[in-house]
């Protein structure tokens, strides 16, 4: 069951933990940028977004190494988060690890991103992909989230 077919559910969970709090996929629990998250945190299993910021802020994490082994992989990410999800706030959060000299790689993404309406941050850091997710759950509460 997804996290968000229940609010009781989300609501209970989100109250467990300290502002500023996100949940986060289980599957995300060895990605570095979530290892050192100075945030609360909580692991959530069978949920959609790689991490909740808020109940409009949705994020989806790719490594561009991974992307270029699997390109289908985020194609059916952000189609499912498109299908599935209320957020107004839909981001890719791509961390540029590998070689794209000549920027297709990152452009079809950009692409990929505007047909269902996601935004993409790049990052060249795994330092900088968590301030981001630290920023976007402290900015939660402003008109973002």
């Amino acid at each position: 069951m997804c996290i968000r077919d229940s609010n009781a559910e989300y609501m209970g969970i989100m109250k467990k933990i300290k502002e500023p709090s996100i949940l986060v996929a289980e599957k995300q629990k060895h990605n570095p940028v979530t290892k050192d998250l100075k945030l609360q945190h909580e692991f959530v299993p069978d949920q959609l977004e790689d991490y909740l910021i808020s109940r409009s802020i949705s994020v989806l994490f790719l490594s561009l190494k991974y992307h270029t082994a699997y390109p289908l992989y985020i194609k059916e990410r952000l189609a499912s988060l498109a299908a599935k999800t209320e957020n107004k706030v839909r981001i890719l959060l791509c961390l540029i690890d590998s070689d794209d000299k000549d920027g297709t790689i990152t452009t079809d993404l950009q692409l990929e991103c505007m047909k269902y309406e996601v935004t993409v941050l790049f990052c060249w850091h795994v330092w900088e992909a968590r301030n981001y997710l630290e920023w976007l759950s402290n900015s939660k509460k402003s008109q973002l989230g």
